[in-house]
């Protein structure tokens, strides 16, 4: 077990999220953690990280990409976070199973996240496009849920990758921030971080609500649902708050946001 306080020696922490599952928030909290302990977050390995992007963002972390972030990322006094939603490649699993690297996994409820599918698609109608056309209705979000649901489950049974629920991501933000500190082994300010990030720094936080299925979902589509997904569900989406510390997103801060930054929000 790593000593209390003794910053990791990875080179590279992954920030893995399912779509719609609060994985910006994931990044963005993991990010400012190690920029307070003194670890800048600087652009790296460019080429391999996203050109449209401003932070390290892989679309496809497969092992050229890893060993790529490594080669620039070996000198940093700690860990570079990385943001994908990528499948696990083998070079990578194998890097975070030897302990090489380190990183979390975030995971939301589906019935929640096909309901914030829903809502990307009415906003921007080529978000969530398929070959039947951009989502309309719960059963167009099923086929990607699974996809999303396996790929997560490969990283989750990963050593060395911390389990993230959305539910207490968004609404205990202070003690799952304090468990990647903890992961990181570092010792920061932890109301300061989550300040700056809700404060200015862009989290794509949505609604605001705690299980919207229950009250926003057709009862037949959340039970069909509620059986496809049982294991899954049952075994990661249980941990929520019982005292709900609700978030509401800022009004105007997407629009200035976006007119000041080139990252258009990798899902």
């Amino acid at each position: 077990m790593k000593d209390e306080g003794v910053m990791t020696r990875s080179p590279l922490y992954l920030s893995f999220g399912m779509p719609k599952s609060g994985s910006t928030l994931a990044f963005q909290l993991t990010r400012t953690l190690l920029e307070l302990a003194g670890v800048a977050q600087d652009k790296i390995a460019e080429g391999i990280t996203a050109a449209e992007t401003k932070i390290n963002f892989v679309q496809k972390l497969d092992g050229y990409a890893l060993d790529k972030l490594l080669d620039e990322a070996v000198n940093s006094p700690g860990p570079r976070v990385i943001k994908t939603h990528s499948r696990i490649f083998p070079r990578v699993e194998a890097a975070l199973k030897h302990g090489a690297i380190i990183g979390h996994a975030v995971c939301r409820d589906p019935r929640d996240i096909a309901l914030s599918m829903l809502d990307a698609a009415r906003e921007n109608r080529d978000w969530g496009a398929s070959q039947e056309g951009p989502y309309q209705m719960v059963a167009d979000t099923e086929k990607r849920l699974h996809t999303s649901v396996n790929m997560f489950l490969k990283w989750a049974t990963t050593p060395n990758v911390m389990v993230i629920c959305y539910e207490r991501l968004a609404f205990d933000t202070e003690s799952v921030a304090a468990e990647i500190a903890a992961q990181l082994g570092i010792t920061v300010d932890i109301p300061r971080a989550i300040e700056i990030v809700t404060g200015s720094r862009f989290t794509q936080f949505n609604r605001g609500r705690s299980q919207r299925w229950k009250t926003e979902m057709d009862p037949t589509d959340a039970s069909r649902l509620e059986v496809e997904f049982k294991d899954y569900i049952e075994a990661y989406c249980q941990d929520v708050p019982t005292r709900i510390k609700t978030r509401k997103p800022r009004s105007g801060w997407l629009k200035k946001w976006l007119a000041r930054n080139s990252y258009n929000g990798a899902r």
